[in-house]
């Protein structure tokens, strides 16, 4: 029998950098006050779909964002899951500015324990499996990071993993307290998912 199983991947909020690095899995870098307007978008277009459970990373920007998403759905609540961690390169603590001049790629030439595309991949797939067995023909969120997503959208597209894909997704995609849902029709474990993206529009307060 085909069943529907739906993850929402919703990527976290801005966050609080006002030093501007590149802050990827160091602790801290809360949301700040657009992300969370960010996450409360997020979580009003997430109100009426029928979740049943809400994931995210162990950041506390997921875990902020993650509990927005929760706050309209009584009696769930927020597991963490290390399988949305944040992308681990070797730019961690470097600023932007700094990145930008290197004009060199996150992924290029770095080894363990930094992460590559397909790794980050693997465990992206993982999270999906798992939430495909528990969560057969139901919904859930996952509230997770930029990289993490892109990946698991350019191999549900059949698209090969490298920089240039990679960036080309974030000209129109993966803005932050968007939504990228992944929809399985059956339980083949090798089913590349439909892929559909919402970025949800952020109330400017005065």
């Amino acid at each position: 029998m085909e069943t529907r199983t739906i993850i929402h991947c919703v990527r976290h909020g801005e966050a609080e950098n006002p030093e501007g690095v590149y802050y990827g899995r160091r602790p801290g870098f809360p949301l700040n006050e657009r992300g969370i307007r960010q996450a409360r978008a997020a979580a009003e277009v997430l109100r009426e779909k029928p979740l049943v459970a809400i994931y995210a990373s162990t950041m506390e920007r997921t875990r902020q964002t993650a509990q927005y998403i929760a706050d309209l759905h009584p009696g769930i609540q927020v597991v963490i899951s290390d399988l949305l961690i944040e992308a681990h390169t070797p730019f961690e603590g470097r600023s932007f500015a700094e990145i930008r001049k290197l004009e060199v790629d996150a992924y290029a030439n770095s080894a363990p324990p930094y992460e590559q595309p397909e790794e980050i991949l693997a465990r992206m797939r993982r999270f999906t499996r798992l939430v495909r067995a528990q969560h057969d023909g139901e919904q859930v969120a996952a509230v997770t990071h930029g990289d993490p997503v892109a990946f698991l959208m350019l191999w549900a597209r059949n698209r090969p993993l490298n920089s240039e894909e990679r960036k080309r997704l974030y000209c129109g995609h993966l803005s932050r307290g968007s939504i990228t849902t992944f929809t399985f029709e059956t339980q083949d474990p090798d089913e590349r998912p439909h892929v559909s993206y919402y970025s949800p529009p952020v109330v400017h307060q005065h």
